[in-house]
């Protein structure tokens, strides 16, 4: 049982996961309660517990810049579409949901093909 937690803590999958959950329920709050949405962002305070890793080795760090790269490109395309569909949202908040959505989403990808 300690090997197969160790297992799930140390996995890319889940950290990525994790981010694209959080960031998608962040999302959906901000929307429906406003700024007080937000709240949600105290979730990621859990990621610590949840992922945990010493040693990274350099294919890792390789596919986690890459996945930061692929990241800033996602999250200007899509910051400009909620600039233009929701243009009364907080633009900050908006922005940091976003940009955990997409690292998380971008990360689960490049892990999967890479």
């Amino acid at each position: 049982m300690r090997s197969f937690m160790k297992n799930i803590r140390e996995n890319m999958y889940v950290r990525f996961g994790y981010e694209t959950f959080v960031g998608l329920i962040g999302f959906i709050s901000l929307l429906i309660f406003g700024e007080k949405g937000m709240s949600v962002m105290a979730l990621i305070a859990f990621l610590p517990l949840i992922h945990w890793k010493k040693h990274f080795d350099e294919r890792e760090y390789q596919l986690f810049y890459k996945a930061g790269n692929y990241t800033f490109v996602t999250v200007y395309l899509g910051m400009l579409l909620i600039y233009f569909l929701f243009p009364s949202m907080n633009f900050i908040c908006a922005l940091a949901l976003v940009s955990l959505f997409f690292h998380g989403l971008c990360g689960l990808i490049v892990f999967l093909t890479g």
